[in-house]
């Protein structure tokens, strides 16, 4: 769970009617209000001892400290014949703060823990639809009626 405050720049390229171009920019602040987790999961053999197997501490806040992602992306936009507009956009996020860390340990009895680390920075590049409601039929009808 984390808080974002976006700011994007959209330029739109038009070339006929009915149909556009759009290129965007901009970045998010982000911070996490989430504290560091354990988990340790165990199980108990046949003699009655618990054996723990896994050990695990989650970070997801980047050490309580707020960062930026950065976003690109652009597409075409088609106006449909009640004037609300169809998007297909290929966008991308980009961050440099692994703002999600985890430090893990297996333990099987009778051989050496294995430990590794994991982070997460939430960079992703995606395929993005989208449909935009204008409600320009209703207000050009009104418009009309006056």
């Amino acid at each position: 769970v984390y808080f974002r405050i976006p700011l994007f720049i959209e330029r739109r390229f038009f070339k006929k009617p009915g149909k556009y171009w759009n290129a965007q920019a901009g970045f998010s602040f982000l911070y996490s209000i989430l504290n560091e987790e354990t988990n340790i999961s165990s199980l108990r053999d046949q003699n009655n001892r618990t054996i723990r197997y896994l050990y695990a501490v989650f970070t997801p806040n980047n050490n309580q400290k707020p960062w930026l992602n950065y976003h690109a992306g652009g597409g075409v936009n088609l106006v449909l014949k009640n004037k609300d507009v169809f998007r297909v956009n290929l966008i991308g996020e980009l961050s440099f703060t692994q703002f999600f860390r985890g430090n893990y340990s297996f333990e099987v009895p009778g051989n050496p823990p294995v430990n590794f680390n994991y982070g997460v920075t939430g960079s992703y590049v995606a395929l993005e639809a989208s449909y935009i409601r204008t409600k320009a039929k209703r207000k050009f009808k009104l418009l009309k009626l006056q």
